[in-house]
């Protein structure tokens, strides 16, 4: 299990901040990542999302490949 914390992520969707975990199987290449905390820039700044949200899950979904990408996997 490795933490991880991207302070900025660019998407096209939006400008995210997000806290988490990545599990990783040492016998395979398959990997998990699990957000704990997901914020949006909105036009006053951070806006926190309830992370357990269904929409909340949809967008971290949508949003895991440019995760992947940022954290190198």
């Amino acid at each position: 299990m490795h933490h991880f914390t991207i302070s900025r992520l660019n998407t096209r969707l939006g400008i995210f901040k997000l806290k988490g975990v990545v599990n990783s199987d040492s016998q395979a290449t398959q990997h998990h990542i699990r957000v704990f905390q997901l914020e949006i820039m909105g036009s006053d700044g951070w806006v926190e999302l309830e992370v357990s949200h269904h929409r909340s899950q949809q967008l971290i979904e949508q949003l895991d490949g440019e995760i992947d990408a940022h954290l190198g996997l």
